[in-house]
């Protein structure tokens, strides 16, 4: 008996070689989101396709969701006025990852943390929301940078905050604007939010809630889809999504006055509180974490200088003339080695990001 011939469509080979295909950019999606960043922007001269696949941003979010889930993922960045050196949680000084820029390292400062490995940077020598401050936010990883155009309320004591919107997965743009008036120091008289997207504009926000204290120098930090801040009263939080304005109860028996401002850093996946006063002989230093409720994770008393935040669930980067690392369960510290400049600034929880800024103007 004869076997029947199968027929087939005469576009069966194309749409196998498609297959093939799909199954081949599939696999090199795979392979190339375990590598680093600075990898990855060596392999853009490759070929076209693998230029037009780093520079994807579905593929940017999917090569930071593999890097957040490696143990070593998060760096300390420690910034000087000439560059910036990685650290790991031990606080060990690694080989410099950070693309050189002596440029931006000279003419620009921080002026919110790192969000996903991205920086919002302000002009030195200027406050971030004058007149004549170049503003941009900026990606270590791949040397890129977004301009940021002058917010509609401009003000020497304006102030900024860098978020993700998880929602549109959009990165956006937080600038708090002070009263005028001629006051040095001036509460907020409106907000404005910014998108990382081409052809985007800043928008005024409805219900912004005014400070009793100048946000000067704003202590902000993102977590989960908000920013959160301290007023010098209340903990207040933005969420990204909403574009809401919300209040959470600060720590019990938490008080504003004291002699330093208090400083909101992330405990694991967790808002932390770290207050602190500089009293004689004895300074003292209370670490509050919210999960449900406020708990006090530790007191303890030791004299410095500053705060820069905390590195994992139990361990805060304290600075003053050094750097060191404070174990609160263990209660012991480790000192950094210092570099050949002094650090101007301190970011925890920084990681590598590909996302291309480019793409958003």
């Amino acid at each position: 008996m004869a076997r029947k011939k199968i027929k087939t469509r005469g576009n069966d080979k194309n749409v196998a070689e498609a297959s093939h295909q799909i199954l081949h950019d599939d696999i090199i999606s795979h392979i190339l989101k375990r590598l680093p960043a600075r990898v990855l922007m060596q392999f853009k001269c490759v070929c076209k396709d693998w230029t037009r696949l780093i520079r994807d941003p579905d593929f940017a979010e999917s090569h930071l969701s593999h890097s957040r889930a490696q143990p070593t993922a998060s760096y300390v960045l420690c910034m000087t006025n000439t560059g910036a050196f990685a650290a790991d949680q031990s606080l060990v000084l690694k080989n410099s990852w950070v693309p050189a820029n002596p440029d931006l390292f000279r003419t620009h400062m921080p002026c919110s943390n790192s969000v996903n490995g991205l920086i919002c940077f302000g002009s030195r020598g200027r406050r971030p929301g004058s007149r004549n401050s170049h503003n941009i936010v900026y990606n270590l990883s791949t040397g890129e940078k977004r301009d940021l155009p002058q917010p509609p309320i401009p003000g020497i004591f304006s102030t900024y905050a860098l978020g993700f919107d998880p929602a549109k997965k959009k990165y956006k743009v937080l600038h708090f604007g002070p009263i005028g008036g001629g006051r040095i120091y001036g509460q907020i008289r409106g907000c404005q939010i910014f998108t990382l997207e081409r052809n985007s504009s800043w928008r005024s926000l409805s219900h912004v809630p005014n400070s009793p204290y100048p946000l000067i120098r704003l202590n902000s930090i993102y977590l989960d889809g908000k920013i959160y801040y301290y007023d010098q009263i209340h903990i207040r939080f933005f969420d990204l999504t909403s574009e809401k304005f919300g209040t959470i109860e600060t720590p019990p028996y938490f008080s504003p006055f004291y002699n330093t401002p208090p400083r909101l850093i992330e405990a694991g996946s967790n808002l932390a509180v770290v207050s602190w006063r500089n009293a004689v002989p004895h300074p003292e230093c209370s670490f509050w974490v919210l999960d449900q409720n406020w708990s006090l994770r530790c007191t303890f008393s030791m004299k410095f200088e500053k705060i820069w935040g905390s590195v994992g669930r139990s361990v805060l980067l304290l600075g003053r003339e050094d750097l060191f690392l404070f174990d609160a369960n263990a209660r012991t510290r480790k000192k950094l080695k210092k570099a050949r400049d002094e650090y101007t600034h301190v970011l925890c929880n920084h990681v590598e990001n590909i996302y291309p800024l480019s793409t958003t103007q």
